[in-house]
């Protein structure tokens, strides 16, 4: 850490064209710093299988202390076309890993794919675009089974837009749940 850190600073100091103040010059490093170990942080998440940027725990609800995701029953996504297609990957997905239940409800909650520009010392390094896709199960008389899927793109600067097989779609998050924990998500749903 602190030799990326001086690594940076003296980056940062040589970057420097104007005379600036010792407090702007460490300002910059310690911005460039945090960049660089941040970004190393997910690509190593990436490496093992864990995004540390898809799950927010802050909209989890919890019921009988335990955390459960929102039901996401609204699909919004504006382009319909690419969203049946989208949607149908879900479907087949879900069918594979719990092909005893039985699909209820599939999503797309967001109305365009996110955008984000990934830097690496403070240049663009690449382009990701994200959309997520919501599948709602029935497990029998038992319960339900919410899972949450990503697509992702990946696209470098001058080169064609990928995306990788394992995030085609990428299963993320999956709740099981008793009929009556789903009946308590469905109420805070309509609210």
């Amino acid at each position: 850490l602190m030799v990326s850190w001086l690594f940076s600073l003296n980056m940062a100091a040589q970057e420097t064209k104007e005379k600036a103040t010792l407090g702007e010059k460490f300002s910059k490093a310690w911005k460039g710093a945090v960049e660089s170990l941040t970004e190393a942080g997910h690509e190593l998440g990436d490496a093992i299988g864990f995004d540390d940027r898809i799950y927010n725990d802050n909209d989890a609800v919890e019921i009988g202390g335990t955390k459960y995701m929102p039901l996401y029953l609204s699909d919004v996504f504006a382009d319909k076309s690419e969203g049946e297609s989208l949607k149908e990957l879900c479907r087949k997905a879900f069918a594979k890993d719990y092909p005893a239940a039985e699909i209820v409800n599939v999503s797309i909650p967001q109305p365009a794919w996110i955008e984000n520009t990934v830097k690496r010392g403070g240049k663009i390094a690449r382009y990701e675009n994200r959309l997520y896709c919501h599948v709602l199960g029935k497990d029998g008389d038992s319960g339900y089974i919410n899972v949450r899927y990503m697509f992702e793109t990946r696209r470098e600067p001058g080169k064609a837009v990928t995306h990788a097989a394992d995030r085609w779609p990428k299963k993320l998050y999956a709740d099981v749940m008793t009929a009556s924990v789903y009946k308590q998500l469905k109420e805070l749903d309509k609210k």
